[in-house]
């Protein structure tokens, strides 16, 4: 059975944000020490977020050395097995902070304030600030080494520039950090998207593609754009530096209507705090299906990003005759490399009027839920951003949300319902959600009763599995005998739910080992830090996964 639903989000008014009050007059050194080619750059569309940095390439390897850009202070270190992996964060005097990440270790001076952290909290994964000047350093010290830990799908090191009050991440390029370039941005496709009330959840759309010469583009027809009402722009554009190959995206983007600045983008600056509405700046459906890169040059009403020159609106277009209007759009890199669209718009007599910026949510809606017999899903208010129709489905044992490309601001919940008298314990069954790509992902789930519930942040299909079975623990060689400096390594894998939690003891002590989720090997470094006597050691080790299965492992070998 079918379910359809429709939920209302309250729209809200857009606040102008700059933190640019001044020009600062910054240059700061490269972080490394080769030349700089970049496989992403600032504000690039990428999954969910905006890129909040530069990711530079390490010829496909790990360990370049990593330079402090500036003097300063090491104001924060987090290690971690997500994310930015293991991180540095430079606090500068001219208030700026730099952050470097998915790095691979760091020099004495500052591993063993990382390693003392963890002995304390026996655990890899730290996070801790130190206080001004305990670890100073100097423009140009070496002050880590590049690797591919965390959320990095391959070594590069992903560095930042941060305002150090507030947190802001900005703009690399325009604090000194140079990158060649002499390519102008590429223009793809136009979309016009219809934005009248009474065609909001169908989003009507039309696409339209041009041709180049030089720098600029024309559209194939000499024809003006015929268009209806209000409507939005969507272009389809992404740069490319000198050296390297990979898309990444534009700076600028300006859109001018009969001689008037209509819209202005401009990347110097993101915010965490909004980053995720990034979803609903760029097409979401063509990102996510067609792999295209379409920022929508109008402002949504729930749309808080500071990128915009919000004095001159919020892009949508409206004609009230039916006149030919010149439009031209100017696109560039931190460069200033320019590429340039005009075209013309025309407006048909049928000017239905919108009220895109005024929909409200009903006092009835503010929390909506489906029930069933076999599930229910749980959706409140603020989990999407404009109003939409939501399919459920359930078959074959299969919770099918079919909205697969509908953007959602915060999570929500799903529950399945279980027969007990087909499980002996009901706390390893976990709620599983198949992704496109076949594998199966845990989304974990809280047991009471005959139900089990989670929150999603996606749609897609789940159903019920269970993780009965231990992690498992192999050596990967023979351990005899270790010398100082040398590691212990191990395989350690789990076959659904994910290793959790691990512990390594040597002799009945705690010490230090890390796990790489990648190539799922847990190393235990046998170094100074460990602090071992020679002589004859048992080490034991506990890996637990997310349902909580254990698995024990015990070996001994001989230190020297």
């Amino acid at each position: 059975m079918i379910f359809k639903f429709i939920i209302s989000v309250t729209l809200l008014f857009l606040v102008n944000h700059d933190i640019y009050t001044q020009q600062r007059q910054i240059n700061f050194r490269s972080p490394i020490g080769i030349p700089i080619i970049l496989s992403g750059n600032f504000g690039e569309l990428r999954t969910n977020h905006f890129h909040t940095g530069l990711d530079i390439k390490t010829n496909g390897t790990i360990n370049y050395r990593i330079y402090a850009v500036e003097d300063g202070f090491v104001s924060r270190i987090k290690i971690s097995h997500w994310g930015y992996g293991k991180a540095i964060y430079v606090d500068h005097p001219n208030g700026l902070t730099s952050v470097y990440a998915h790095l691979d270790h760091f020099p004495k001076k500052i591993e063993q304030f990382i390693r003392k952290e963890q002995y304390a909290k026996k655990s890899e994964e730290v996070d801790f600030m130190l206080e001004k000047n305990r670890i100073g350093v100097e423009k140009g010290e070496v002050i880590a080494y590049s690797g591919n830990t965390g959320g990095s799908s391959g070594p590069h090191l992903h560095f930042e520039i941060r305002e150090t009050k507030t947190e802001l991440p900005l703009n690399p390029q325009l604090y000194g950090i140079n990158v060649k370039d002499n390519t102008p941005p590429i223009l793809r496709n136009i979309k016009v998207y219809s934005l009248r009330k009474e065609d909001l959840l169908v989003m009507e759309q039309k696409q339209y593609s041009f041709m180049k010469t030089s720098q600029s583009y024309k559209l194939t027809t000499d024809k003006p754009m015929l268009i209806s009402g209000k409507v939005g722009l969507g272009l389809s554009a992404i740069d490319r530096y000198d050296l390297a190959q990979n898309r990444c995206g534009v700076y600028s983007i300006k859109v001018w209507i009969d001689g008037n600045v209509h819209f202005e983008q401009e990347m110097k600056s993101l915010d965490f705090s909004t980053n995720k509405q990034i979803n609903i700046h760029k097409d979401y459906y063509a990102y996510h299906e067609q792999k295209e890169s379409i920022h929508k040059l109008y402002i949504h009403p729930e749309n808080n990003l500071p990128i915009y020159s919000r004095g001159l609106g919020n892009g949508t277009i409206y004609f009230n005759d039916t006149l030919i209007h010149d439009v031209k759009i100017e696109v560039s890199d931190v460069s200033g490399n320019t590429s340039t669209l005009k075209f013309n718009l025309k407006n048909t007599n049928d000017t239905k009027d919108n009220q895109y910026e005024s929909l409200k949510m009903s006092e009835k809606n503010k929390k909506l839920e489906i029930k069933n017999t076999n599930y229910f899903v749980r959706v409140d208010s603020n989990t999407f951003y404009d109003d939409y129709i939501i399919d459920t489905q359930f078959k074959n044992n299969i919770l099918s949300l079919n909205n697969k490309n509908i953007p959602q601001k915060k999570k929500f919940i799903i529950a399945m319902k279980f027969n007990k008298m087909r499980f002996d314990d009901p706390s390893k069954i976990i709620i599983a959600h198949h992704s496109k790509k076949g594998k199966v992902l845990n989304r974990k789930g809280q047991v009471s009763g005959d139900w089990i519930t989670t929150e999603v942040n996606h749609f897609g299909d789940f159903t019920l599995m269970v993780d009965s079975i231990a992690p498992q623990i192999k050596p990967k060689k023979d351990i005899k005998m270790i010398t100082l400096d040398q590691n212990l390594q191990f395989s350690v894998s789990d076959n659904l739910s994910g290793v959790e939690k691990y512990n390594v003891k040597i002799d009945g002590k705690w010490i230090y080992s890390t796990y790489n989720y990648k190539n799922a090997i847990l190393t235990v470094p046998l170094d100074s830090y460990a602090d071992l006597k020679p002589g004859e050691k048992t080490c034991e080790i506990e890996v637990e996964d997310e349902r909580r299965n254990k698995q024990f492992f015990t070996c001994n070998f001989l230190y020297k």
